[in-house]
């Protein structure tokens, strides 16, 4: 492949390359509420797995979370059960004790917002 990217005959060079095509992600636009959410799931499962009632066991739970625009968490809730009353239990008293996120929620976040976490202990 020889020459420059953008217009020209080749298909490789078949339209021009502008900003709007670098927020592209996959099939979609950029997303900034999912992308919120994942930054959420990863710090729970990071702080999930540095619990010591938690760190060995196995489980998915999904978690409903409210927060507020700085960060702090309003409310959470437990959607269902990992299926053991004491991880349950333990998920629920490291929630408790968790009182913010480190990244604060975009504008107009819809919540809660449900994050699914599943270990493999």
């Amino acid at each position: 492949m020889d020459g420059p990217a953008g217009n020209g005959p080749s298909a490789f060079a078949a339209g021009q390359i502008t900003n709007e095509d670098l927020s592209k992600i996959g099939n979609g636009m950029f997303n900034p509420f999912n992308n919120y959410a994942n930054l959420l799931k990863g710090e729970l499962q990071r702080y999930f797995g540095k619990n010591k009632a938690l760190s060995q066991r196995r489980y998915t739970v999904e978690v409903d979370v409210w927060v507020a625009g700085g960060g702090a968490i309003k409310r959470f809730e437990l959607v269902g059960s990992t299926g053991d009353s004491d991880t349950d239990a333990a998920i629920r008293q490291a929630m408790s004790s968790l009182t913010s996120f480190k990244q604060m929620p975009p504008t107009d976040m819809p919540q809660p917002i449900r994050l699914r976490i599943v270990t493999a202990g």
